[in-house]
């Protein structure tokens, strides 16, 4: 166990306490990842029942907003960064994409049909939901794609953040996010379709507010509660608005719903609260069921189950004559499938790649320039960047 200096006040996370088998990642952001995976999933089988299925892309964006920022935080002035950081989030996101989409196009040619290639260069490009911006006719290309709209915000994200981070610094940086808040809200009130980045940034500025709320890994006890508190609040009262908001709607809930607006917002305050709470309880017997292990694998696949699953569920929907029972559960089995395969004989091996190119604070400084770097959770924290 770490001996923590005799000065700090007693810290309130149960990794920190009880940090025997802690391995450098935070197990409990990987089954949040797997409840998102599966949250989509069940919604593209079974819209009506999962309804809500759709709230698990703001889930992500939380999830993103908070870890890419934390990134920045930690490493904004080191030597090479933009460069190694936008290598790195390529060499994560890329290449099953990148097979995602040759596999489409393979398959449009194999069905006789045309590619469009102006299509085709949008999707490479993650600029598909562009057109949407100014309510233009989106390129056709294949009706497997249509939910990489999200991939295409976290992209433009990751791009178009850390130079805005760079150019208004750590001063500004809270009224910067604040003003993206408010932007989305608003253009979404005026009809922009919340499948665009200014419009659906909501969620990334929140885990940026997320992420500067916990920058100090060593929270003294009394901002730790106090944050907790804060969490507790937020959620409640967010949910409290969803439930209302739903009994409203007589028992559905979806994204372009009237007053979809501050839903969105809505969810994207939850979730933010829900992952505030598990990060400040890491290792609390009560997050045991987030460290389940098939749950956190089911996380750690979650980005091959998302590419790939509404393929899956087409082919077999339409091409294969099964009973809708037998239907359903193969669409779910084979896209786990996909997604295990796509981890462990593509993403997992790439991913090594990135030791290769550590940021500064990988092991670079000295350990005199990085106080703290022994805490659990600051290591945690540190390397918890898989999307």
């Amino acid at each position: 166990m770490v001996d923590l200096p005799s000065s700090m006040p007693e810290p309130r996370s149960f990794l920190r306490k009880n940090c025997k088998d802690y391995k450098g990642r935070i197990p409990e952001l990987d089954g949040l990842r797997g409840i998102g995976a599966l949250a989509i999933l069940f919604y593209h089988t079974w819209p009506t029942t999962f309804f809500f299925g759709w709230t698990r892309v703001d889930l992500f964006f939380v999830l993103s907003g908070y870890l890419i920022t934390s990134i920045l935080l930690k490493n904004q002035l080191s030597c090479r960064f933009l460069f190694v950081f936008w290598f790195r989030r390529a060499l994560r996101i890329w290449p099953a994409y990148y097979l995602l989409l040759f596999i489409l196009c393979v398959r449009e040619i194999l069905n006789n049909y045309s590619l469009n290639l102006k299509a085709v260069l949008s999707y490479v490009t993650f600029t598909q939901n562009v057109p949407y911006y100014w309510s233009g006719p989106i390129l056709s290309f294949s009706s497997e794609a249509t939910h990489t709209w999200a991939l295409a915000i976290e992209e433009q994200f990751y791009l178009v953040w850390p130079l805005i981070m760079v150019i208004v610094g750590r001063r500004f940086l809270i009224p910067m996010v604040l003003w993206l808040i408010i932007n989305s809200i608003v253009l979404r009130m005026f009809g922009f379709y919340p499948f665009v980045a200014l419009a659906r940034c909501d969620g990334l500025a929140l885990g940026t507010i997320l992420a500067i709320c916990l920058e100090n890994c060593k929270l003294s006890a009394q901002r730790s509660t106090w944050l907790h508190r804060a969490f507790v609040l937020t959620s409640l009262v967010a949910l409290l608005f969803l439930v209302s908001f739903l009994v409203s709607l007589h028992g559905f809930l979806e994204e372009t719903s009237q007053g979809s607006s501050l839903t969105i917002f809505m969810v994207s305050v939850f979730y933010c609260s829900i992952i505030g709470l598990v990060i400040l309880h890491t290792g609390n017997p009560l997050l045991n069921f987030l460290r389940f292990r098939s749950l956190r694998y089911i996380g750690q696949i979650s980005y091959g189950i998302y590419l790939y699953h509404l393929p899956i569920i087409d082919v077999i929907t339409n091409d294969l004559k099964y009973g809708p029972i037998a239907t359903q559960l193969a669409a779910i089995s084979l896209s786990l499938l996909a997604g295990i395969i796509s981890w462990e004989c593509l993403e997992r091996p790439l991913g090594r790649l990135k030791e290769k190119i550590p940021y500064e604070h990988d092991g670079t400084q000295s350990r005199a320039a990085m106080p703290y770097t022994e805490d659990p959770l600051c290591k945690a924290l540190r390397h918890e960047i898989v999307y």
